[in-house]
This record gives C-alpha cells, structure tokens and sequence, in this order.
C-alpha cells in the first residue's frame, strides 16, 4: 500500500492496518544490496511486540549470527547550524555511505531519515517492515 510522504492519517491507517494484520513473531529488516538484485533479509526474534529502531539496529548489528555480514557502522555529525548532530548510517554490507548516496531507511514502504528516527525514538512493531537502500543523496 502507497501513500504521500505528507500523507499523516494515510500513514496511520496504514501502520493500523498492519498491525492487524495476521502477527509475525518476529521482526524483519530487509536490505537491498547495491548493484545488485539481491537483498539480505534478517530475522529478530524477541519477547516485546515493539521495539526502537535504533535499538532493533543495535540488536542487529552486536548479532554474531548477523554482524559479520552486516558490517555495520553508524555515525553522528555534529550540525553548525542548527547545533544538534545528525545522525548517519555510514556503512552496511560494506557499502559506505559517501558523497553521492547514502543508505536510507523505509518504514512500510515510507522513506525515513534516519535522524528523525533517531531523535524521535520511533518505535516499530513486529508486523511493520524495515528496509535500508543505497540511494542518491537528495541534498
């Protein structure tokens, strides 16, 4: 299902649809490898029915089943101008983040930046999907 980005009670059906959907046990994060077609999908298992994303990453990440291959790496830049830090994923799968793109976060089919999830604390439920992609960087 696809909405606007603008589109705030369409993101809350949808996140209510979800969620009444048939339960997973578990959560999902699925990442699209670059220049390729092939993505890398990992599963979570944990008691709670929601989790933060950072923390979910975290989880991820400090895996042994998942950290070899994840090769993950997160930073944060501090911003001059609005004096608070932006937070960055540098590196998955070995891929960095550079000049030109830049790994991005969806969440049900939206594009997210990864310092408002940060900052936001957003939570994520088990039916919902995560994925990260290498895009072009849009500023």
């Amino acid at each position: 299902m696809f909405y606007r980005s603008g589109d705030i009670e369409g993101k809350q059906n949808v996140k209510k649809q979800r969620r009444d959907d048939t339960k997973r046990g578990f959560f999902q994060i699925k990442i699209f490898i670059p220049n390729s077609e092939r993505s890398k999908e990992l599963i979570i298992e944990d008691v709670k029915e929601n989790l933060l994303v950072s923390e979910l990453m975290n989880m991820a990440c400090f895996n042994s089943k998942y950290m070899t291959e994840l090769d993950a790496n997160f930073i944060s830049i501090y911003n001059k101008d609005s004096d608070e830090f932006d937070y960055h994923i540098q590196r998955l799968c070995g891929f960095e983040m550079n000049e030109t793109h830049l790994w991005v976060p969806y969440i049900n089919c939206v594009r997210e930046d990864w310092t408002d999830i940060c900052q936001n604390n957003r939570i994520l439920f088990k039916n919902d999907d995560l994925e990260f992609r290498y895009e072009k960087d849009l500023n």
